[in-house]
C-alpha cells in the first residue's frame, strides 16, 4: 500500500465515524427533545415545572394557536365606550392553555409547536462539533426565557441521554 492508499484509506475511516457519530448525536438529540417538548421533564428527569394557575392575563388572539373570542374581564365584548375588545381575558396561563387544548399537568414548552419544530430541526454541525439550538430568534428568545424561568437544566442532557451518547460514540470508534 502507498502513502495515498493510506491516506485514502484513513480518510474514508473518518468519513464512517464521522457519519456514525452523527447518528448518535442525532439519536440522542431526538431523545432529548421528546423529554422536553413531550413529556415535560429536565435533565434531572423532574418536571420541569408548572403553570401559573393564579395571575389573570389577557391575550390577543393573534397570538394564539387557536382563535377565541375577544372578551374583558367580565365577558363584555366591548368597552364602555362601544370599542371592541382586542384581547381575551383569562384567569391564568393555565386557563388559557385549557381554553387552547393543551395540556396542563407540567410545562412542556409546546404552545404552538414552533419551538419544539425549530428545536427538533437544528442540529447542526460546525467544524466537526455538533450544536443544537434553534434559528429563529424569537425562539431563541423564548428557550432565554425558559432557561432564566425554570434552570439550565431543561436543555442539559440526562445522564441516561450522556451515556447512550458515549456508548454509541464509543462504537464509532470501537466498531
Amino acid at each position: 500500500m502507498n502513502s495515498a492508499q493510506w491516506i485514502a484509506l484513513q480518510r474514508a475511516k473518518f468519513e464512517k465515524i464521522g457519519v456514525c457519530f452523527g447518528r448518535a448525536v442525532s439519536d440522542v438529540h431526538a431523545l432529548q427533545t421528546q423529554r422536553i417538548f413531550v413529556s415535560g421533564k429536565n435533565s434531572q428527569d423532574a418536571n420541569i415545572g408548572s403553570y401559573n394557575t393564579s395571575n389573570p392575563l389577557y391575550v390577543n388572539p393573534k397570538y394564539a394557536p387557536k382563535k377565541f373570542p375577544t372578551r374583558g374581564k367580565n365577558g363584555a365584548t366591548k368597552f364602555k365606550n362601544g370599542q371592541p375588545h382586542k384581547t381575551g381575558y383569562f384567569t391564568s396561563y393555565s386557563a388559557f392553555r385549557q381554553n387552547q387544548g393543551r395540556q396542563t399537568a407540567t410545562v412542556d414548552l409546546r404552545l404552538s409547536g414552533a419551538l419544539f419544530r425549530d428545536y427538533a430541526s437544528s442540529l447542526i454541525k460546525i467544524d466537526n462539533k455538533w450544536y443544537s439550538g434553534v434559528k429563529n430568534k424569537d425562539n431563541a428568545d423564548k428557550i432565554r426565557g425558559a432557561i432564566n424561568k425554570y434552570g439550565a437544566t431543561v436543555f442539559k442532557l440526562t445522564p441516561t441521554e450522556l451515556k447512550l451518547l458515549n456508548t454509541r460514540a464509543a462504537k464509532c470508534f470501537n466498531p
